[in-house]
C-alpha cells in the first residue's frame, strides 16, 4: 500500500471539485435515472486504501474493530462520524466509530461522504444496485434511496461522483463485516449548502421513519490538511468541541471563520438535522488522532481524523 497515496487524493480537494467536466456526464438518460438496475459499481481504490486480497482486507477489519473500543450503548447511536483515509492512517479511528455499533441488525446502513472531485450535483445519488469491494457485493437500499430523492429536490440521481470517489467506499468493508445482510443507501455531498443540509437530514428522517426498520448512518468527515502537527491539534480541537455543542449553524459558522476545517460540513450538519429529526439529544467525539500520531513523523503537514457519534 503506498503511503502517499491518501494523501495524494486527498490533495486534489480544494481544486478537483472543480474539474467535474460535462463531458464525462454526457450519457444516455437511462444511465441517470434511478431506473437503471442491476448495475454494480467495481471498486476505485481496492490496494491503495485498503488491502485488495479478501482475506488480507478480512483479517485487517477484524483486528481494527478488535481493537477499539465501544463506549455507547450501541442502540442509542443513530449516526457515526468516521475518517476516510487509508487503512493504515486512519483505520483505527473509523473502527472506534464503528465499534459503537456492534451488535447492531440494522436493515439498511445511509452512507453519507464529501466528493473530492466534483461539484455538482448538490448530493449525489447513485444507479448502482450495489457495490463491490473484494469482499463481496453490498447491495442498495434503492427504495430508501428513492424516498430520500422524492423529498429533498437536492439529491440527484448521478454516477459521475463515484466515478473515482473513496470516502464512502472505504467504509463498505466495515459495513460489510459488521452487517452482512445490510442493505446500504449511498449519497455523496458534491456541495454544502446549509439549506441544502437541512432539507436533506429532514427528509432523510422522514424516509427513516416511513421505511419502519433499523436504520444506522454512517457519516465520514476528514478534518484539517497538511497543516503542521501544532496547527493541526489546535484547529481540529476547535471543531471537536464545535461538534460537540451538537449546533448545525456552529458547523459552518466555525468553518468560514476558520476555527477549524473540515472536507464536509454539510455532511455533518445533515447528520445533526436528521439525528434532531429522530430525537438525539448530544453529539459525542470518542477519539482524535491525525497522521502524525500514527506515523510518528510530524515534521511535515498532518491530516486529522475523529471518531464521533450522534445519539439519543
Amino acid at each position: 500500500m503506498k503511503k502517499a497515496w491518501p494523501y495524494m487524493l486527498a490533495a486534489s480537494l480544494a481544486f478537483a471539485a472543480a474539474s467535474c467536466k460535462k463531458d464525462v456526464a454526457d450519457r444516455s438518460e437511462a444511465a441517470e435515472s434511478p431506473a437503471a438496475e442491476g448495475l454494480v459499481k467495481d471498486a476505485n481504490v481496492a490496494g491503495m486504501f485498503y488491502p485488495a486480497d479478501a482475506d488480507e482486507l478480512a483479517a485487517t477489519v477484524d483486528e481494527l474493530l478488535e481493537n477499539a473500543e465501544g463506549a455507547l450503548p450501541a442502540d442509542d447511536v443513530l449516526a457515526i462520524i468516521t475518517p476516510h483515509a487509508g487503512y493504515e492512517y486512519s483505520g483505527a479511528v473509523a473502527a472506534t466509530a464503528f465499534r459503537q455499533l456492534e451488535g447492531r441488525r440494522p436493515a439498511t446502513v445511509v452512507l453519507l461522504g464529501p466528493s473530492h472531485y466534483c461539484a455538482s450535483p448538490g448530493i449525489a445519488a447513485g444507479t448502482y444496485d450495489g457495490y463491490e469491494t473484494p469482499l463481496g457485493v453490498v447491495r442498495v437500499d434503492v427504495e430508501l434511496v428513492a424516498a430520500v430523492a422524492e423529498g429533498c429536490a437536492d439529491v440527484t440521481y448521478s454516477d459521475v461522483p463515484y466515478a473515482r470517489e473513496h470516502c464512502l467506499e472505504v467504509q463498505f468493508p466495515f459495513v460489510q463485516t459488521l452487517f452482512p445482510e445490510a442493505r446500504v443507501a449511498p449519497f455523496i455531498f458534491c456541495q454544502h449548502a446549509a439549506a441544502a443540509a437541512a432539507r436533506f437530514g429532514k427528509a432523510l428522517a422522514e424516509a427513516v421513519t416511513a421505511k419502519g426498520s433499523d436504520v444506522v448512518v454512517v457519516a465520514t468527515c476528514d478534518l484539517s490538511h497538511y497543516h503542521p502537527y501544532d496547527e493541526a491539534v489546535k484547529l481540529d480541537r476547535a471543531f471537536i468541541k464545535a461538534f460537540e455543542r451538537f449546533d448545525e449553524a456552529a458547523i459552518f459558522v466555525g468553518q468560514e471563520a476558520g476555527e477549524f476545517e473540515i472536507d464536509a460540513p454539510g455532511v455533518v450538519a445533515a447528520t445533526f438535522w436528521y439525528g434532531e429529526a429522530l430525537g438525539a439529544t448530544e453529539a459525542v467525539a470518542l477519539e482524535y488522532k491525525n497522521s502524525g500520531d500514527v506515523t510518528g513523523d510530524l515534521s511535515g503537514g498532518v491530516v486529522g481524523y475523529v471518531a464521533a457519534a450522534v445519539v439519543e
